[in-house]
């Protein structure tokens, strides 16, 4: 099914991913230190050698790390009797939609200047985008959530529109999300992102080092790939999808073999017929024509039917399938192929034999 075309919203590529939990009762949760931790830690791993760029979440997409809020524009009441916006909500620093390549569609990504006092930045993913302003303008927009850490409800003025990662899985729908700077929630855990130019797990040691000469009590937490994450994610779907590619194969040649069968069969209970064809002085190009045309005319109205069936109950398999449409003409198209190839075959091998031969041989047979 073409699991690797599928498109995340982001590029795992060349990413190392390292979990860093700060104690809280030594860093103080909800307090500007975690934020200084964070920024020191980010500059400190920029300088590595081979570090494109670093930046920290307080979850990676795809492994289930995320709460989903209220949220609410207040210069847009949600009319009474109408269900309340809900957003997933994400909280990032400068750095960390970059190192993740998300696309920015409109407006800018977080900057360092959204961390000060007067920042209230925030951005939000194209479906949170068409979900509370369909047709509008959504740059400067302001958006809260309900969620309050110390340091005042998260949100802001919306100052970009990103591309929609993926949340619960590839090919699952986009879900409305909201990017909130880290020093509107200064958490004491986070995942510090770290995009390189060569192999990502080469750089493990170093950045182990790096976290250890800042602070020798904390011990980094998983140190993994994103390509790794995403793999763990799809495994479970990947396996579904070979086992049905299984199931489909062995269905394909149990059809091919029963087709083959069925019409050389066929082919054969009319030896009597093409014999009789022959003495009356048909040609062996004329009986094959005739064998030919009827069971080919059969075999296409059974793919018609077949191929009608497929599109139809292929709908309840959307879910499942990732880089490849449910009604994929390709694949239909190389079906279809292969069984009027069997059908051919299985026509032309039984009718040469029995074009071949004499009259006076096929009118005796029973």
């Amino acid at each position: 099914m073409h699991l690797q075309r599928a498109k995340p919203g982001f590029d795992p590529e060349g990413v190392l991913t390292v979990k860093v939990d700060l104690p809280p009762l030594h860093y103080g949760f909800g307090t500007a230190a975690p934020a200084a931790f964070y920024d020191t830690l980010i500059e400190r791993l920029r300088a590595l050698p081979g570090v494109e760029q670093v930046g920290a979440v307080n979850g990676l997409p795809l492994d289930g790390a995320r709460w989903t809020v209220p949220v609410k524009d207040p210069m847009r009441p949600v009319p009474e009797g109408t269900e309340p916006w809900q957003a997933s909500v994400r909280i990032v620093t400068p750095g960390a939609l970059e190192a993740l390549r998300v696309k920015v569609l409109q407006g800018r990504g977080i900057s360092a200047a959204d961390q000060g006092a007067g920042g209230r930045a925030v951005l939000v993913n194209a479906a949170a985008a068409r979900r509370f302003w369909p047709g509008e303008e959504p740059l400067g927009r302001t958006l809260d959530t309900s969620m309050d850490w110390g340091s005042g409800a998260m949100g802001g003025r919306v100052v970009g529109v990103v591309d929609d990662m993926a949340l619960e899985g590839l090919g699952a729908p986009s879900l409305p999300e909201v990017y909130v700077p880290y020093v509107q929630a200064r958490t004491t855990s986070m995942v510090v992102l770290l995009r390189t130019k060569g192999a990502p797990l080469d750089l493990a040691p170093a950045a182990r080092a790096e976290i250890r000469a800042l602070d020798a009590s904390l011990a980094p937490g998983s140190v993994r790939t994103l390509v790794s994450v995403v793999d763990r994610t799809v495994a479970p779907l990947r396996f579904y999808l070979l086992l049905a590619g299984a199931f489909a194969a062995l269905a394909m040649v149990l059809s091919a073999v029963g087709l083959y069968g069925v019409v050389a069969y066929a082919v054969l209970q009319r030896t009597h017929e093409l014999g009789i064809r022959m003495a009356l002085g048909a040609r062996q190009a004329q009986v094959l024509g005739l064998v030919l045309g009827r069971y080919l005319g059969l075999t296409a109205c059974g793919l018609l039917i077949g191929l009608g069936l497929a599109v139809a109950t292929s709908r309840g398999l959307t879910h499942l399938l990732s880089g490849v449409r449910p009604t994929d003409p390709l694949t239909y198209v190389a079906v279809a192929a292969v069984l009027l190839a069997v059908a051919v075959l299985a026509v032309l091998l039984p009718a040469r034999r029995a074009a071949r031969v004499s009259p006076a041989v096929a009118l005796r047979a029973d």
